[in-house]
C-alpha cells in the first residue's frame, strides 16, 4: 500500500503541535516524526510545542554513598548515580575502586536523596553527611572533605547525544560538528539508536522503500537533493513518472 504524500505546507505550527504531544522528549520527537520536528525547528517553534516534555538538567544532582561490608563508606554526588557507580568500580583512579582492590571487599550502591537537588544543596549535603558518618563512627573513605561536583556531571547522555544529533544530516556531518556527542555514542553503542543517514548496502533500494523515501519530498528536485540513493534508484529503473507523475 502506497503511503499518501503530505502537500506542501502540511506541517503547520498546530499540527506539528499535535504531532508532538505523541512524545516526552525532544530526541523522541526527532527520531519518529523528522519531517515535524524539521519543520519546527526550521521555524523556531520547539521551544513552545515540545514545552511539555521533560528536560534533563544536569545542574542537579542526587547525593548517593557506596557501603562496604566492613563499616567503610563513600559519599558522592552524581546526575546518574548509577552510572557513577559503574565508573568507580571500573576507574583504577577511584578511591572506591582503590579500596576495593586492596580490601577485596564487596560494594552496594545506596542513593541517599530520592528526588534531584540543586547544585549548592549538593555540595551541602555531601559535607554533612560525610560529617555524619565519621561521628557515627564509620570509615569515611572519601580522598577530599566533600563539597566539590567535580567529574560526578555527564554531560553526554543517550537523551542528548541523539537529541545533538537531530542537528546533522548524517553520520560525517555529525563527527565534525559535535565530536564530543559523537564519541559518546560510538564509546556508549548508540549510534544505531540514532536516525543519521548512513551508507546503503547494495541493493536497498527496492522500489517498495525508493516510495516510501520519497514521500518525505515534494517534488523531484526535493528528492534528489534529500536522498540521492533512493532517486538513482528510481531513475535507473524507471519509477520516477510514477512516483512524480509530469504534468500534462
Amino acid at each position: 500500500m502506497v503511503m499518501s504524500r503530505k502537500p506542501a505546507g502540511y506541517w503547520s505550527k498546530e499540527r506539528c503541535q499535535k504531532e508532538a504531544l505523541k512524545y516526552d522528549k525532544r530526541w523522541g520527537f526527532g527520531k519518529s516524526s523528522r519531517v515535524a520536528y524539521e519543520m519546527a525547528r526550521k521555524n523556531g517553534w520547539l521551544d513552545d510545542i515540545c514545552s511539555h516534555m521533560i528536560i534533563e538538567n544536569i545542574e542537579e544532582r542526587y547525593i548517593y554513598c557506596i557501603w562496604f561490608d566492613d563499616e567503610c563508606v563513600y559519599v558522592g554526588i552524581s546526575c546518574n548515580p548509577k552510572n557513577r557507580f559503574a565508573q568507580h568500580l571500573s576507574g583504577k583512579k577511584s578511591s572506591v575502586y582503590k579500596y576495593i582492590t586492596e580490601n577485596n571487599c564487596n560494594p552496594i550502591l545506596k542513593i541517599i536523596t530520592e528526588e534531584p537537588v540543586t547544585e549548592k544543596e549538593a555540595q551541602e549535603l555531601e559535607c554533612y553527611y560525610i560529617d555524619k558518618y565519621k561521628a557515627e563512627g564509620y570509615c569515611v573513605i572519601n580522598k577530599q572533605s566533600g563539597g566539590g561536583l567535580g567529574t560526578s556531571t555527564i554531560k553526554w547522555t543517550k537523551e542528548k547525544v541523539i537529541e545533538e544529533s537531530l542537528k546533522y544530516k548524517g553520520r560525517v556531518d555529525f563527527k565534525k560538528g559535535s565530536r564530543g556527542a559523537y564519541n559518546a555514542a560510538i564509546k556508549n553503542g548508540w549510534l544505531d539508536d540514532i536516525p543519521l543517514k548512513q551508507i546503503k548496502p547494495n541493493n536497498y533500494w527496492n522500489k517498495e522503500k525508493v516510495i516510501e523515501e520519497s514521500l518525505k519530498y515534494k517534488c523531484r528536485s526535493d528528492f534528489h537533493k534529500g536522498s540521492a540513493g533512493a532517486y538513482e534508484a528510481a531513475r535507473k529503473n524507471v519509477w520516477l513518472d510514477e512516483i512524480y507523475p509530469p504534468n500534462k
